[in-house]
Protein backbone atom coordinates (compact mmCIF):
# COMPACT_ATOMS: atom_id res chain seq x y z
CA UNK A 1 0.00 0.00 0.00
CA UNK A 2 0.94 3.57 -0.77
CA UNK A 3 2.47 5.66 2.28
CA UNK A 4 0.98 9.11 1.61
CA UNK A 5 3.38 10.38 3.91
CA UNK A 6 6.31 9.63 3.00
CA UNK A 7 6.23 7.71 -0.38
CA UNK A 8 8.02 9.03 -3.92
CA UNK A 9 4.36 10.18 -5.10
CA UNK A 10 3.50 12.63 -1.97
CA UNK A 11 7.32 14.21 -2.49
CA UNK A 12 6.28 14.73 -5.97
CA UNK A 13 2.97 16.49 -4.42
CA UNK A 14 4.90 18.36 -2.16
CA UNK A 15 7.49 19.60 -4.83
CA UNK A 16 4.43 20.78 -6.46
CA UNK A 17 2.38 22.85 -3.65
CA UNK A 18 5.58 24.53 -2.34
CA UNK A 19 6.95 25.96 -6.14
CA UNK A 20 3.47 27.50 -6.59
CA UNK A 21 3.71 31.11 -7.77
CA UNK A 22 1.15 33.18 -5.83
CA UNK A 23 1.16 35.44 -9.12
CA UNK A 24 -0.33 32.84 -11.46
CA UNK A 25 -2.60 30.87 -8.79
CA UNK A 26 -4.63 29.57 -11.00
CA UNK A 27 -2.84 27.96 -13.46
CA UNK A 28 0.12 26.60 -10.67
CA UNK A 29 -3.26 25.18 -8.69
CA UNK A 30 -4.46 23.08 -11.43
CA UNK A 31 -0.57 21.40 -11.97
CA UNK A 32 -0.91 20.50 -8.08
CA UNK A 33 -3.95 19.20 -8.62
CA UNK A 34 -2.83 16.73 -11.57
CA UNK A 35 0.32 15.36 -9.55
CA UNK A 36 -2.51 14.85 -6.65
CA UNK A 37 -4.63 13.07 -9.37
CA UNK A 38 -1.35 11.24 -10.57
CA UNK A 39 -0.64 10.33 -7.17
CA UNK A 40 -4.38 8.27 -7.07
CA UNK A 41 -4.78 9.51 -3.30
CA UNK A 42 -8.14 10.10 -2.55
CA UNK A 43 -7.26 12.90 0.33
CA UNK A 44 -4.40 14.21 -1.58
CA UNK A 45 -6.55 14.94 -4.27
CA UNK A 46 -9.29 16.60 -2.23
CA UNK A 47 -7.53 18.98 -0.63
CA UNK A 48 -5.82 19.52 -3.79
CA UNK A 49 -8.93 20.55 -5.51
CA UNK A 50 -10.01 22.29 -2.46
CA UNK A 51 -6.75 24.49 -2.56
CA UNK A 52 -7.32 25.15 -6.13
CA UNK A 53 -10.72 26.34 -5.44
CA UNK A 54 -9.50 28.47 -3.00
CA UNK A 55 -7.14 29.79 -5.05
CA UNK A 56 -9.22 30.23 -8.42
CA UNK A 57 -11.43 32.19 -5.67
CA UNK A 58 -9.12 34.36 -4.26
CA UNK A 59 -8.20 35.23 -8.43
CA UNK A 60 -11.66 36.67 -8.63
CA UNK A 61 -12.71 33.82 -10.84
CA UNK A 62 -16.15 32.58 -9.42
CA UNK A 63 -17.69 30.56 -11.54
CA UNK A 64 -14.71 28.10 -12.16
CA UNK A 65 -14.54 28.17 -8.19
CA UNK A 66 -17.72 27.35 -7.84
CA UNK A 67 -17.63 24.67 -10.83
CA UNK A 68 -14.15 23.34 -9.38
CA UNK A 69 -15.42 22.72 -5.69
CA UNK A 70 -18.79 21.05 -6.77
CA UNK A 71 -17.30 18.97 -9.16
CA UNK A 72 -14.94 18.24 -5.84
CA UNK A 73 -18.23 18.02 -3.53
CA UNK A 74 -19.38 15.28 -5.85
CA UNK A 75 -16.01 13.09 -6.07
CA UNK A 76 -16.19 13.09 -2.24
CA UNK A 77 -19.30 11.84 -1.84
CA UNK A 78 -18.42 9.26 -4.46
CA UNK A 79 -15.26 8.36 -2.40
CA UNK A 80 -16.95 8.40 1.13
CA UNK A 81 -15.74 11.74 2.19
CA UNK A 82 -19.03 14.31 2.09
CA UNK A 83 -18.64 14.66 5.71
CA UNK A 84 -15.61 15.73 6.17
CA UNK A 85 -13.86 17.12 3.04
CA UNK A 86 -17.22 17.30 0.93
CA UNK A 87 -18.71 19.45 3.70
CA UNK A 88 -15.41 22.08 3.05
CA UNK A 89 -15.65 21.83 -0.49
CA UNK A 90 -19.54 22.59 -0.23
CA UNK A 91 -18.67 25.81 1.61
CA UNK A 92 -15.79 27.24 -0.92
CA UNK A 93 -18.89 26.50 -3.57
CA UNK A 94 -21.05 28.73 -1.32
CA UNK A 95 -19.21 31.71 -0.83
CA UNK A 96 -18.56 31.27 -4.49
CA UNK A 97 -21.75 31.41 -5.79
CA UNK A 98 -22.55 34.28 -3.22
CA UNK A 99 -19.92 36.53 -4.54
CA UNK A 100 -22.03 35.94 -7.97
CA UNK A 101 -25.30 36.63 -6.29
CA UNK A 102 -26.18 33.74 -7.08
CA UNK A 103 -26.83 32.47 -3.44
CA UNK A 104 -28.48 34.64 -0.96
CA UNK A 105 -27.46 34.31 2.89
Amino acid sequence: MFDAETGPRRRSVDTAVSSIDTAALPGEAARVLGAATAADDDETHLTSQQSEATAVTTAGLHVEAADLAGSGRQLAERRGYGRSRGSMLAETQTAALVALGRWRL
